[in-house]
């Protein structure tokens, strides 16, 4: 379990990383998480992805790529 949540987070770094260098601005849309969550079938896919760290990270390399 330990590993696949590893993996998550290693893919989640390297598409931050690679959207924050391609491009110099970033709009992003605002998703409602929870009520994503809330539906059963989107629960399983919307917390395997960990779209919940995808925006701060994002924010996160942008801000560092600027400089």
């Amino acid at each position: 379990m330990l590993e696949f949540a590893n993996q998550r987070r290693n893919l989640c770094k390297k598409t931050t990383t690679e959207i924050s260098r391609k491009s110099t601005r970033i709009r992003l849309e605002d998703g409602k998480i929870s009520g994503m969550i809330a539906n059963h079938k989107l629960a399983s896919a919307v917390c395997d992805c960990d779209l919940e760290n995808f925006r701060p990270r994002l924010v996160l390399h942008n801000r560092q790529n600027a400089y």
